[in-house]
């Protein structure tokens, strides 16, 4: 937070530059030719910081809309329409949903909001890495609610989608009812 309110900072007073050496010189090709000449004077130094200000507050009014979180441009530049930045989007999309659906359900004991992200997740990105943990999270929460029919129906969804999954192996441990009762007192 502290560099990026440093840069933002920095560009409300020297404005978008490039990083490069010199950057506050603003005309390089003069100062370069002024090598064997005398010194720039004062007031040509002035008029040139002048023009460059001028130039950099037109370059930040044209720039700014799209900067502009108030303005429909600043949006409307985040949208993606290459399939690589829709991949990407997608799977931004996708670990927020998860995340969401679990910190609902499992902290937040808010089992209507978790199974909607969740659902909204099988629904709308069925290749998600996650998925077996996705059934698995569905089937914990409609078990908590007392719904069986739609918490078997995720359970044979993991069964016959993730066989090999460490979330079918052990939902279907035949001791997988008693442990989650009785766990605690077991180890103890």
């Amino acid at each position: 937070m502290a560099v990026n309110q440093g840069k933002e900072a920095f560009q409300k007073l020297w404005g978008k530059r490039e990083n490069v050496d010199d950057w506050q010189r603003v005309n390089k090709t003069v100062v370069a030719l002024t090598d064997g000449l005398e010194e720039l004077t004062d007031e040509q130094r002035d008029s040139i910081a002048a023009a460059e200000a001028r130039l950099d507050s037109l370059e930040n009014v044209v720039d700014s809309v799209q900067n502009n979180p108030h303005k429909r441009e600043y949006y409307l530049k985040q949208i993606p329409f290459t399939p690589e930045k829709i991949a990407e989007s997608n799977k931004i999309i996708e670990d927020g949903l998860f995340n969401a659906g679990i910190i609902f359900k499992d902290k937040l004991d808010n089992l209507a909001l978790g199974e909607k992200s969740l659902c909204r997740l099988t629904d709308n990105y069925p290749d998600f890495e996650k998925m077996d943990e996705v059934y698995y999270h569905l089937y914990l929460l409609y078990s908590r609610r007392g719904d069986k029919p739609k918490a078997s129906l995720y359970l044979d969804s993991l069964k016959q989608n993730y066989s090999d999954s460490k979330w079918t192996i052990l939902l279907t441990d035949p001791y997988f009812e008693e442990n989650a009762k009785y766990g605690v007192h077991i180890e103890d």
